[in-house]
This record gives structure tokens, C-alpha cells and sequence, in this order.
């Protein structure tokens, strides 16, 4: 063999592929490389690296069943690789790459999604370059230089035919006849359009001839609208011009309101920083005065504090809406102004109008004295029998030109049926020929078609099953957003219960109780920490308790004293004590029919009945004052709105807060079962998102199935050519009843153009009698004085038509355009009347506020100066502070009140802007039309009006003229050209496909057996050197005379005389009989590389020896990489690479070694 001058492997780098999870990198050298290794070590992964970056789109060839699982998985105890990477370095000393480079780098590598990237020396580039690429340097990914495990044997197994197809694919013979099958397709395409094409011209020939006197009246016409067109474009350009400019004002002064806008904001924003951080030193300050236990002083500062800052925005607030209902009545002024101006506009348009309606009149009157004398005249001279005639005349040419349009738009349908028949037959034909070919495809087909059913089988399963899933996914996707939202509504819940227990908590906090059961023993706690009530009843018996809610429960008299020492000895206050022993509660009295004491709507501990009877006493719990009043000041009585009225005939009343002294009955078990809900409904929406995860996984996988099996379906359907029968039938019977209505619908318009034909000749009969008859009673001299009254006439309806136009636009100019100004200022006003409204509401309701927190505010200054006595400097310091943080917020507020009228009067603006943009969009709308005309600078709006008009004019008074005539004229005499050309194409392009044919035809065999014989020669001669036992193999043609008829074999003497087949021989034999045709190959079409995995497999040691030495001769015109486990390849390599397997980690390792 011939060493090719071209390129070689130098290097394969591999990393998370497969087995190979670490970086591996193996350097070949020129000549035989051996990669060695025990069974299951991965050594053949390294010739799966290679076919997997020179571009194998199939994993299945891989020896995988995705794409996904040629990455690493990571075995039994490492991590799965992200990707798979493997690079390929070709020696480019000779420049067979188109790259400067002495070496080329290929790299793939592959994602978990299966989803593959192709690099060139590190570029990314597509698997399409990649293999544009390779083809320079002649490398195949499925050449025959590639020997992967199982091919040795699919070559055995394969039939005569298939064996032959090799010999063709090498002879280069496939790529010509597909050519030449792509072309006969082709070009019988062409004939059938070209056929169509000469039936459309010779429709169209005769036609053409009516249309160019149509087309001669249309062309005046166009010429016309042309101008129209250009004078309107001209029109409406100046409008919108005039628009822009009023835009890119309002549009300046936008920008620099917006810029100040932002500036008042970036100063709203410093001082709302600097306020933020002087809160933060009275938060601290605050929080000291805390620490030192004056929580009641610190909290009346802060409401305190609350209220100045509350009052000064208020006030702010108020000035700035004065200031802004100072501007909508300045604007209302305005609106009312322009009211005044639309008015004298519209005054004025309306004296116009009725001078113009004035004139009208006097038209109409002109006119009919002119008809009537025109009538009188035509009565005198006889002339009414011929006026009657014209009228008829008219009618009959109205009448022709209405059936004359009907009769071309029949033959333009009966030519377009006859087209729509001519391709329902050409596609019943196609069926027909489809039907043939399907049947005879069951018949050569059966296997690939009981492979294609069953895919089909599988394909509905899977999709079955997915939609299942997906209606699953669905229906859980609700459940999960109910259970959601009822999870978010038991949290709200549970926060409220939290809430209203903190705020018990915070109500029942005495520190001097607190502290006393810090240090005093057999303290129970205050009243109100012992009882539980319902919430309705809370704020009475809070108020019917009184003072004696926050008196400390202690277990004995001489604790009570105790603590009384405790409080004395620390200075620390003064508290009221009762002593569970010592208590005695008053005498319990019967209440009235159907009123309940307070007592009975307590929950408490029966120890502490006594108590309660002592703070409660016999008070009555009544709904209101009207009940009290019924039941008499014999008892103490308390409202459900907590007004007290005693024995003694004092009431006690008006507005109470809630304070939440007493807990709320049952509030610890409602936060508990409402807790253990939400527990309930977490779990069960985690249930549910774990469902949906593992449906969503299942789905995704479905989807892969899906796509991969759909792709191999259609893959299958088209190598098969298949085709859905009932589908076809289906279709079939569509085309007839399509063929037979397109039938019956020639007949019914060659009728109707019959019809119209024989109506249109009766007419032209009559209007050419009418004619002559006209003729006879008509005086020259008559006729002159008839025609001066008619231009008379025909003037002043001129006129009279001039009039009714300019009062039109009179109308228009009242209606839509001061109209519409009117209705959007009164809309306006509307507006700003409303936005009026609710700043004087809202300026009352601050100005009340402020009257109630003005009043709060003295009330809590009482009791702050109590407090200041014992933390004067402290509070003169937070006074500072808090009178700084009054003073930022003013003027915080000052600079976002200025920044609010700012931003109205950019509104105000946008507005206006939105507006002209609205108007400009409109006369865009319309100038759309006008796309492309030439406008006409030179003319002023009022001339381009004018010459609108007269334009208008001018196409009324054409008449009816068919436009169309110059569209199908013009295109049907390019269609004709244009098919001419095409035909001179096609037929040039039909001689050189004829004489490829005939070429390759000629070439095709002598191509085919030049092949045959050459590899049939390297075949014999290597079969010898791998058997010296004198056995000889040959290649066996089923006839040379018709080489393409039939397959070829492979037979090997056995024996004197005796061949048998390959398929008939030892495993052994087979292989190397294999190899001898693999070789053949190779000497016929040298390769500068070769791979091949295991091929050795099946020999026994001698044959293993005379395969290595061959191999040894071979490598050194070219490079071979050979996986084997066999002692002489091993022997006869250059470079061993030894593969192990890390059984846990499931990792291949490399070591090489150079013999």
C-alpha cells in the first residue's frame, strides 16, 4: 500500500467521557498504536472517542442509548460528570486543513440534555463545518478506516445486494444516480408548470386584446387619481409638519421639567437620608430612656413626637392643596376663555353656513327654471319621444356594461375551474402512482414495516400516557394553588391570634407586678392575667373591674405584707394586694330575668372565685343604655360600650379604646388549632409539589420518548416511502367529489355565459334600432339650441354640487373640528371641577384632624412636662432631635409638594403631547396610503386644497372605468415573458440533465466493474497472505453483463473445486475472510489513518499472529490504533496503552508504554 500524503492522529484528549472522568490524554505515534485491557476497562471507549468527535450524530453507535449517557455517571461512589469533552489533534505539517496552523484541534463535547457543541482549535463552529472540515482531509466518521466492534460481523451477515452497494458507494456510482433521480424528479415538476404556464397564455392572448381599450380609459383616469395623490401626500405632509414642530416644543419643554423634577427628588432624597439617620440617634436615645424604665414617659414622647410631625404635614399638605385649587380654578378660568372662543368660532362658521345655504337655495331655484325651460323647449320641437329614446339608449349601455363585467368574470372563473380540474386530476394521478408504489413496498418491506407498527404502538402509549400526565399535572396545579392560598389565609389568621395575644401581653404588663414575682415568692399575678373573656365583653368588664384589674392575686396576707416591705424599703411605687386568704367577696345578689352579672362572663380557676367576685362585685352586664334604663339604678350596670352607671345614680360614658386587659376566651386554643392546620395544609401542599416534581420529571422524559420515537418514525416513513393508507383513501374520495363538482360547475357557468351572451346580442339589436330612430327626428339647428339649454343645466348643477360640497365642509368644520374641541374642553373641565371637589374634601377632612391631634397633642404636652422633671436634659435632647427631624420633614415636604406641581404640570404637558401625537398618528394612518408618492413642496396648504377639489371633481364626471384592466394587462404580458425565458431555461437545463444520464449510464458499469476488479485483485492477494495454506478467496459478481441486477458474494476454496460462501464458514474463517475485504478496500482507496476495535476477536493465535504482522507492515506507510486483547498485536505495536477499571468509582485509568 502507497503511504497518502495527508494527515495523521497526533493526540486524543478525553475527559468525563464515559469511563475517562479525568482529564486522559493519549499521544499516538505514526505508525501502530495498541490499546490493551482486561474486559469491562473501558479500552474501547477510547475508539468511541473518536468516532464521537469526528461527528457520529448516532449514540446507539456509540454503544449508548442517548446522547446523555456518554457522560460520566460517576459509579458507586463519585460525582456524575456535567459534560462530556473529547478533543482531537490532527498533524497539519502537509496544510491538508485550511489553516496555517501545524496542528488541528476538534473538539465535542456533549450536555446532560443531550444537546452537542462542536469547536475548531477552540472555536465554537456547527457539526456541519466540522464535517466540511474532515471531508478536506477525506476522513469519513463512517468510512471503512473505522472498524468498530460488531461490523466485522454485520459485513458477514450482510445479503449479496447489500455487499454490492458497498462497491458502488466506493465507485462513487450512488452519488451519481441519486443526482440523476433528484433531476428527473425535478424536471418533471418543470413540465407540468410549464404546461400549465402555455394553457394560462393562450387563455390570456385573446383576452389581453379586450382589456387594452379599457386599459386606455383607465390610463386617463389613473393619471388623475395620480395627481389627487400627490396633491393630498403634499397636503397631509404639511400638516403633519406643522404637528411635529408643536411637538418637539411641547417635547423641550417636557425634558426640562423632567430634569427639574428629578433634581427636587435627588434633594427629597438627601434630606429623607438625613432624616432617616437623625431618627436613628432618637431611636437610640429613645431606647435609653427605655432602659432606665420610664417606658410610660417614652411612649408619650413618641405620640407626642407622632403628633407634631402628623400636625406639620397636615398643615404642609393643606398649603400645598391651597396652592393647587389656586391653579384649577386659574385652569378652569382658561377652559371657560377657549368656551368663549369655540363659541365666536362657531358663530361665525354658522353666518357662513347660512350664506351658503342662502345660495343654495338661489342655485336650486336657477335650476329648475332651467329644467322647466328645457322641458317646454323639448315639448314645442318634439323632442321628448327622442329625450325618452336616450333615456333608453342609457339604459341598454348601463345594462351591456353590467353583463359585459359579469360575462369576463365567468370566463375568468370558467378558466380558473378548468385549472383547479387540471390539478385534481394531476393529483388523483400522483395517488394512484403512490398506491402502486406503497404496494409494492409491503411486499419488499416486511420486517422494516412490522418495526415502523410497533414504533407506532409504542409512539400512541407514550403519548397517551403524557396527556394523562398532563391532565394529572393539571388538575394538581389547582389543588396546589388552593391549598396555597389556604395556607396564606391560616398564616394571616394565626398572625391576628399572635397580634391580639401580644397585645394582651403588652396591656397586663406592670412592671412593678412583674418585679415583685421576680423576687417575692406565692405573687400569682394581676387580675387580668387570671381571667379569660369573650371578646364582645371585653371592654365592659374591663371598665366594671376599674382599677382593681391591675391589683396583684398573692397566695397569703403575710406575703401581701412582704411585699408592701419590698416596695417600701426600694422606693419603688405603691400597689393594691389581695390576699387569697383574706379576700371576702360582698353578698352575691340575684339579677333580673334575662340579664347576666359580669362574673358569669369570666372564665377563670375556681381558687380565684372569690377574687372575682370581690373586683366584680354584683355589677350587671346590659346591651345598652336603653336596657339599663329598663332594668333600674337598683344595681351597678355596665354596657356592652362600656358606659358604668352606679347605685348612687352616676354615669360614666362615651368613647372607650380597647385595651385587651383580659385575655380572650379560648385565644391559646384557637392560635393551637389553627397552628396545627397550617402544619396540616404545609404538608400537604409539600405532598403535592413533590407529586408534581415527579410528574414533571416523567412528563419530560415522556416528551424525549415522544420526539426521539416521532424522529424515527419519520425517519422510517421516509426511507420507506410510506404513506398513511386510510389517509390516502380519504383523500382520494375528496379529489373525485372535487373532480365531479368542478364538473358541475363548468357546465352551470358555460350556461350562465351562454345566457349573458345571447342577452347581451338581444340588447345591442335594440340600442342600434333606437339609434336610427333618434337619427331621424333630430334638426341640426334644434339640436344647438337643445344643447345650449343642457350646458345651461349642466352648469348650474356644477354649481349647485360646488355649493353642497362647501356647506359639507362648513358642517364638518362645526361637528368634528370646534365640535370636538368643545366636548374635550367640557371634559376637561368635568375633570378638574371633580379634582376641585376632592381637594376641598380633603382639606376639610385634615383641617379636623388637625383640630383632634391639636387638642391630643396639649393633653399628652400635660403629661410629658410631669415626666420631664426627672429627664429634663434627656428630653431637651430629644427635643433637639425631634425638632430637627420636624424641621427636614417640612422641608422634605416643601420639595415634594414643589415636585408634584412640577409633575402636573408635566402631565399636563404629556397630555397635550399625547394629543398632537394622536393627531399626528392619525394623518400618518392616512399619509400611509400615500406611501411613495412624490410631494409637491412648491404649493401652499390652500392651493393644494383647491386642486383636491377640481381633481374630484373631475374623476366623478369619468364614469365607470375598470382599473384592474391595467394590473392584468400589465401582468399577464410579464407572465408571458417570464414563462418564455423559464421555457428556454428549462429546456437547456433538460439537455444537460439528458446527457448526464446518458453519461453515467454509458460510464456506470465499466466505473462499477474497474472498482470490482481492483478490490477483487487486493482481495485475493491479502486472503493469500493471511491463509499460506493454499486456500484462495474470490469476489463473485451475480452477472458482469448486468452487474446491477443482482449481488455479490464472497466464497473461499476449502478444498480442490469445492467454495463455500463466507456466511458458511468457522468464526475464525469468517474473520479473517472479513479482514481480507476491509483491507482490499483500504489498498484501493488508502486512508492515512485507521481504527479498529477487537476485530481480532473471534481468531485464534496464529491468525492473531499473521493479522499483527500484517498490520506491523502496513503501519508504516500509515497510522493504525488497534484495541485488542490478543498477545500478538500487542507484540507487533509501537505504543501500548494499558486501560484499567476503578470498579467503585467506575473510572478508567490509562498507562502507556513504548516498546
Amino acid at each position: 500500500m502507497e503511504e497518502p500524503k495527508g494527515t495523521r492522529i497526533t493526540k486524543l484528549v478525553m475527559e468525563g467521557f464515559k469511563s475517562f472522568a479525568r482529564r486522559t490524554e493519549l499521544v499516538f505515534n505514526e505508525k501502530f498504536s495498541c490499546i490493551l485491557g482486561p474486559n469491562g476497562s473501558g479500552k474501547s471507549n477510547v475508539a468511541d472517542a473518536v468516532c464521537f468527535v469526528l461527528g457520529k450524530s448516532s449514540s446507539k453507535q456509540l454503544r449508548a442509548e442517548k446522547s446523555a449517557h456518554l457522560i460520566y455517571n460517576g459509579g458507586k461512589t463519585k460525582k456524575p460528570a456535567n459534560s462530556a469533552e473529547v478533543s482531537i489533534f490532527f498533524d497539519n505539517q502537509h496544510q491538508i486543513f485550511p489553516f496555517e496552523e501545524k496542528e488541528v484541534k476538534v473538539t465535542r463535547v456533549v450536555r446532560k440534555d443531550g444537546a452537542s457543541k462542536y469547536k475548531i482549535n477552540n472555536t465554537t463552529v456547527t457539526r456541519q463545518e466540522v464535517i466540511e472540515l474532515l471531508r478536506t482531509a477525506k476522513i469519513d466518521p463512517d468510512g471503512y478506516n473505522i472498524i468498530m466492534q460488531g461490523d466485522i460481523t454485520r459485513l458477514v451477515e450482510m445479503n449479496p445486494v447489500d455487499r454490492r452497494q458497498i462497491i458502488e458507494e466506493i465507485a462513487g456510482i450512488g452519488v451519481y444516480e441519486e443526482k440523476k433521480q433528484q433531476a428527473i424528479k425535478e424536471l418533471a415538476k418543470v413540465d407540468q408548470r410549464l404546461n400549465e404556464a402555455e394553457i394560462v397564455l393562450k387563455e390570456r392572448q385573446g383576452h389581453l386584446r379586450e382589456l387594452k381599450k379599457e386599459r386606455d380609459q383607465a390610463i386617463i383616469y389613473k393619471d388623475t387619481a395620480d395627481k389627487v395623490k400627490v396633491y393630498k401626500a403634499s397636503l397631509l405632509h404639511k400638516q403633519y409638519n406643522t404637528k411635529e414642530k408643536s411637538r418637539a416644543k411641547l417635547q423641550e419643554r417636557s425634558q426640562g421639567i423632567k430634569k427639574k423634577i428629578g433634581e427636587l427628588r435627588e434633594k427629597a432624597s438627601t434630606i429623607g437620608n438625613e432624616i432617616s439617620i437623625a431618627k436613628e440617634q432618637l431611636n437610640t436615645l429613645n431606647k435609653e430612656i427605655e432602659s432606665k424604665g420610664e417606658v410610660e414617659a417614652a411612649e408619650i414622647q413618641q405620640r407626642v413626637e407622632v403628633l407634631k410631625v402628623s400636625l406639620a404635614t397636615n398643615k404642609e399638605r393643606i398649603q400645598g392643596l391651597r396652592e393647587t385649587l389656586a391653579k384649577l380654578t386659574k385652569q378652569q378660568q382658561e377652559i371657560k376663555e377657549t368656551f368663549k372662543s369655540s363659541e365666536n368660532r362657531t358663530q361665525e362658521v354658522e353666518t357662513e353656513k347660512k350664506a351658503k345655504e342662502g345660495q343654495q337655495e338661489e342655485v336650486e331655484k336657477q335650476l329648475k327654471t332651467a329644467e322647466d325651460k328645457l322641458t317646454k323647449f323639448k315639448k314645442a320641437k318634439g323632442l321628448d319621444s327622442a329625450h325618452e329614446t336616450e333615456l333608453q339608449i342609457e339604459e341598454i349601455d348601463k345594462e351591456l356594461e353590467k353583463l359585459q363585467t359579469e360575462v369576463h368574470g365567468l370566463r375568468e372563473e370558467q378558466q380558473q375551474t378548468l385549472r383547479d380540474k387540471d390539478r385534481a386530476e394531476y393529483q388523483l394521478q400522483t395517488i394512484q402512482q403512490q398506491e402502486e408504489a406503497y404496494k409494492d413496498m409491503l411486499s419488499k418491506h416486511k420486517e422494516e414495516l412490522a418495526t415502523l407498527k410497533k414504533q407506532k404502538e409504542t409512539f400512541k402509549r407514550a403519548v397517551k400516557e403524557l396527556n394523562e400526565l398532563l391532565n394529572r399535572d393539571s388538575k394538581e396545579a389547582g389543588e396546589l394553588g388552593k391549598i396555597k392560598q389556604k395556607v396564606q389565609e391560616a398564616k394571616q389568621e394565626l398572625a391576628a391570634l399572635e397580634i391580639k395575644q401580644a397585645e394582651f401581653r403588652a396591656a397586663n404588663v406592670d412592671v412593678l407586678a412583674k418585679k415583685i414575682k421576680e423576687q417575692v415568692q406565692g405573687v400569682v399575678g394581676t387580675v387580668g392575667e387570671l381571667g379569660e373573656v369573650e371578646g364582645q365583653h371585653t371592654i365592659a368588664l374591663e371598665v366594671a373591674a376599674g382599677a382593681r384589674l391591675t391589683s396583684i392575686v398573692v397566695e397569703t396576707d403575710s406575703i401581701a405584707k412582704n411585699c408592701i416591705s419590698f416596695l417600701r424599703e426600694r422606693k419603688m411605687g405603691v400597689a393594691t394586694f389581695l390576699p387569697l386568704n383574706k379576700i371576702k367577696p360582698p353578698k352575691i345578689e340575684t339579677p333580673p330575668p334575662g340579664i347576666k352579672r359580669a362574673i358569669d362572663h369570666v372564665t377563670y380557676d375556681p381558687r380565684y372565685q372569690a377574687i372575682f367576685q370581690f373586683v366584680l362585685a354584683n355589677t350587671l352586664v346590659v346591651k345598652d343604655l336603653e336596657e339599663a334604663k329598663k332594668v333600674g339604678l337598683k344595681h351597678r350596670m355596665v354596657t356592652l360600650q362600656g358606659d358604668l352607671l352606679e347605685k348612687a345614680g352616676s354615669m360614666t360614658g362615651g368613647f372607650r379604646k380597647r385595651r385587651s386587659a383580659f385575655k380572650e376566651k379560648d385565644l391559646t386554643g384557637k392560635i393551637e388549632k389553627t397552628s396545627k392546620d397550617l402544619v396540616g395544609l404545609e404538608e400537604k401542599e409539600h405532598m403535592l409539589e413533590k407529586s408534581r416534581a415527579i410528574t414533571d420529571q416523567r412528563i419530560t422524559e415522556l416528551r424525549q420518548e415522544k420526539a426521539t420515537l416521532e424522529g424515527e418514525i419519520i425517519k422510517l416513513e421516509k426511507s420507506l416511502h410510506v404513506v398513511d393508507e386510510a389517509e390516502g383513501k380519504d383523500y382520494k374520495q375528496q379529489l373525485q367529489e372535487k373532480q365531479k363538482d368542478l364538473d358541475k360547475k363548468l357546465e352551470k357557468v358555460k350556461d350562465e355565459i351562454d345566457d349573458n351572451t345571447a342577452t347581451i346580442t338581444e340588447h345591442m339589436t335594440k340600442r342600434q334600432k333606437l339609434r336610427e330612430q333618434t337619427k331621424q327626428i333630430r334638426n341640426p339647428t334644434v339640436l344647438a339650441e337643445l344643447h345650449a339649454f343642457e350646458q345651461q343645466r349642466q352648469n348650474l348643477q356644477e354649481s349647485l354640487s360646488k355649493v353642497k360640497t362647501e356647506l359639507h365642509g362648513l358642517q364638518v368644520k362645526i361637528s368634528e373640528v370646534i365640535g370636538a374641541d368643545v366636548e374635550k374642553n367640557k371634559e376637561l373641565l368635568e375633570e378638574l371641577k371633580r379634582e376641585e371637589k376632592a381637594h376641598k374634601d380633603k382639606i376639610q377632612q385634615l383641617t379636623d384632624n388637625i383640630k383632634s391631634q391639636e387638642e391630643e397633642l396639649r393633653h399628652k404636652e400635660k403629661e410629658q412636662a410631669k415626666a420631664n422633671v426627672q429627664f429634663k436634659d434627656m428630653f431637651a435632647k430629644r427635643d433637639k432631635f425631634t425638632h430637627d427631624i420636624n424641621q427636614k420633614e417640612r422641608s422634605q415636604l416643601m420639595v415634594e409638594e414643589e415636585s408634584r406641581r412640577e409633575e402636573m404640570q408635566e402631565n399636563a404637558i404629556s397630555v397635550e403631547e399625547t394629543r398632537v401625537a394622536a393627531e399626528m398618528a392619525t394623518i400618518n394612518e392616512t399619509m400611509a396610503q400615500y406611501a411613495g408618492v412624490e410631494l409637491d413642496h412648491g404649493k401652499n396648504e390652500e392651493l393644494l386644497q383647491k386642486l383636491i377639489n377640481d381633481g374630484e371633481r373631475k374623476l366623478a364626471g369619468v364614469g365607470n372605468v375598470n382599473l384592474r384592466s391595467l394590473d392584468v394587462y400589465d401582468i399577464a404580458e410579464k407572465e408571458f415573458n417570464v414563462l418564455q425565458e423559464k421555457k428556454g431555461v428549462l429546456l437547456k437545463e433538460k439537455e444537460s440533465v439528458i446527457e448526464l444520464m446518458e453519461d453515467i449510464e454509458v460510464n456506470k458499469s465499466k466505473m462499477f466493474l474497474d472498482t470490482f476488479d481492483s478490490i477483487n485483485e487486493h482481495f485475493q492477494r491479502i486472503f493469500a497472505e493471511l491463509n499460506p495454506k493454499g486456500r484462495t478467496a474470490t469476489l463473485t459478481l451475480g452477472s458482469r453483463e448486468e452487474p446491477f441486477e443482482a449481488g455479490m458474494s464472497m466464497r473461499v476454496e476449502v478444498s480442490q473445486g469445492k467454495h463455500l460462501d463466507i456466511r458458511s464458514l468457522s468464526g475464525g474463517e469468517k474473520t479473517m475472510t472479513a479482514l481480507s475485504f476491509l483491507f482490499a478496500i483500504q489498498e484501493h482507496d488508502p486512508a492515512t489513518f485507521y481504527v479498529m476495535d477487537e476485530v481480532d476477536a473471534a481468531l485464534d493465535k496464529a491468525n492473531s499472529e499473521k493479522l499483527a504482522k500484517l498490520i506491523h507492515e502496513y503501519g508504516e506507510s500509515a497510522q493504525y490504533i488497534i484495541v485488542s486483547h490478543n498477545d500478538a498485536l500487542i507484540n507487533q505495536a509501537d505504543i501500548l496503552y494499558g486501560v484499567s477499571m476503578n470498579p467503585e468509582a467506575g473510572r478508567s485509568n490509562v498507562v502507556s508504554l513504548k516498546v
